[in-house]
């Protein structure tokens, strides 16, 4: 129809747009786990507030999935997009999530977050039908600045203190977080506790908070890494019949002897990495007698899974080799300085070659001593030579240093590592199953690298420990809607086959990150006419609508418009 024929008024119609991104599939999966609806229940807003505590926890939340969580600049992250249709409530705008807000959400919420967040682990497990087959524990340093002062007026605290920096900053003052996932990433449990806190009290806080927490926790298995294998810990776990598998530590003298042991016996393959390296192993069942807390004697049996891993025997070769450099190099060095030495007696020459060779403390080589009479040349003066160098007459060291046999060959203790659970019944976890298990331990330390890469949660800024204890709690959220938006994903690719749309490439593998990255620049323009609507997305292409239906979503950001039909390009 031309320009001419049209007979509808220009001045009439009613245009609007607006940008959506990709927080219409965070704020429905924050729907699905009530995030909104169980805040407020506990903690209702005050009258004159514009948006509540929880519509302010979804904003951090955004804001975290989508750039970083500094309070300041949650409104300026969320000025520009169509907070109406994200938040599916009327009124909202990005002004009204201001740092005093947010600050005063994290006030509100002190005392009743750790209750909180249990609530949404069950929804999240009743909502998605997570395992809890397996549980991976693990704690991170968060390095602050600023001098953190004791705060008080609280009923319970937190530090900011000088530990262990697993940041390597140990200038600076740090939070610990500890958080607990299932075989899927997804945080069922975590806190943010004092800097210097022990990660062995923590681990048994974790354990405990998760029995009282799930009632099918006795058939969970917990993983974690040596710090888990403590005395007081495997006590209360058969106290409380709880399952655990972890790394015996290097230190403990059990550990070298089943080593040695097993490098005598038969051990099986147990894996082959996707690097072709192969595990290989053995395990033995060891009674060990434990007391009570009422002084009872009792006797349990342990599971040891001795495993000899070819990757580790290569890493450590590669370090021996550069050792193996270095301490030739010394011993050069060392032969050089005899070279220009001189002793009265033989006795004395054979006392220094032993003295100076124990201080080098050799590893991988040997060096034969032998003194001799010689002469070396005399030590000149200042200026100018004048004929050949006086020789001195003496006792002079010679050294032939030869490299030790190497002792690698077959299976080394040296390239063994041990496992230990106290289930003894290899028809409920096998070796093989043990092992992997463990290996799975990368699940709770990606999510870690999660809270320090894409999300940018360290450093922390807030002056307040109590306002970064309930942050912490945010954090537990945000990481729990990246899990199960990246779960969700994955398992749906898995069922349907090939590779799924991503920032900028097509993945076996996709993330939370890369999907949001996708969906940024999607957004609506709408035209109203004498009560009559149209509305179409922008920039929405075939790949949005792929992910879309992996997510099971197809239909999101159309009815998001109110029911207008997706106008795709190209299709």
């Amino acid at each position: 129809m031309s320009m001419e024929q049209s007979s509808i008024p220009l001045d009439e119609i009613k245009v609007s747009s607006g940008r959506l991104g990709g927080f219409p599939i965070i704020a429905e999966f924050l729907r699905k786990l009530k995030v909104r609806e169980t805040i407020d229940n506990a903690v209702p807003m005050h009258c004159q507030n514009h948006v509540s505590h929880g519509e302010c926890i979804e904003a951090l939340v955004l804001s975290i999935l989508r750039e970083n969580h500094a309070l300041v600049n949650v409104s300026g992250i969320l000025k520009g997009y169509d907070l109406d249709k994200i938040f599916q409530r009327s009124g909202i705008q990005a002004e009204h999530f201001n740092d005093t807000r947010l600050g005063q959400s994290l006030d509100a919420l002190y005392e009743a977050h750790e209750g909180l967040f249990g609530n949404l682990a069950l929804n999240a497990i009743r909502g998605y039908h997570l395992e809890t087959k397996r549980m991976h524990i693990d704690s991170t340093s968060l390095k602050v600045y600023g001098a953190y002062e004791d705060e008080v007026g609280f009923p319970f605290g937190l530090r900011a203190r000088r530990g262990h920096s697993k940041d390597h900053r140990p200038d600076l003052k740090q939070f610990m977080f500890s958080m607990s996932v299932n075989e899927d990433g997804v945080p069922l449990l975590g806190r943010m506790i004092d800097g210097n806190s022990s990660d062995n009290e923590e681990f048994r806080w974790h354990l405990k908070q998760l029995e009282q927490a799930f009632s099918e926790m006795r058939g969970t298995v917990m993983v974690a890494d040596c710090k888990l294998c403590t005395y007081e810990t495997m006590q209360m776990a058969l106290e409380r019949e709880l399952s655990i598998l972890t790394l015996l530590p290097e230190n403990f003298s059990l550990q070298r002897k089943l080593c040695e042991s097993a490098a005598k016996d038969d051990l099986v393959l147990l894996h082959t990495s996707e690097s072709g390296y192969q595990y290989h192993g053995k395990s033995y069942v060891i009674p060990h007698g434990w007391q009570t807390d009422t002084g009872e004697e009792r006797m349990s049996m342990w599971r040891y899974l001795v495993v000899h891993s070819e990757e580790l025997a290569r890493r450590k070769a590669e370090i021996d080799a550069s050792r193996r450099d270095e301490e030739r190099g010394k011993i050069d060095k060392l032969i050089e300085t005899w070279k220009k030495e001189i002793y009265a007696c033989q006795p004395d020459a054979e006392k220094v070659a032993r003295e100076k060779i124990a201080t080098l403390k050799l590893r991988y080589h040997e060096v034969e001593i032998s003194v001799s009479e010689g002469e070396v040349p005399a030590k000149r003066g200042r200026g100018r030579p004048k004929g050949p160098p006086e020789m001195i007459r003496g006792f002079v060291i010679r050294a032939e240093p030869k490299p030790k046999e190497s002792l690698s060959h077959g299976f080394s203790p040296d390239n063994m590592f041990v496992l230990v659970t106290n289930i003894t019944d290899r028809r409920k976890l096998s070796d093989e199953r043990m092992l992997a298990s463990y290996k799975e331990q990368w699940v709770v330390e990606s999510a870690f690298k999660w809270l320090k890469g894409p999300a940018a949660i360290a450093p922390i800024f807030l002056k307040r420990p109590s306002r970064i204890q309930v942050l912490g709690f945010v954090y537990l959220v945000a990481l729990m809607i990246s899990a199960l938006i990246q779960r969700e994903l994955r398992r749906s690719l898995a069922r349907r086959g090939g590779k799924c749309p991503h920032a900028y490439y097509r993945t076996e593998t996709p993330t939370t990150n890369g999907i949001m990255s996708l969906f940024q620049n999607i957004g609506y323009i709408a035209a109203n006419f004498r009560g009559q609507r149209q509305a179409r997305l922008e920039l929405f292409k075939p790949e949005h609508l792929e992910v879309l239906e992996l997510l099971g979503l197809p239909n999101l950001y159309s009815e998001i418009i109110h029911g207008a039909e997706i106008s795709t390009p190209g299709m």
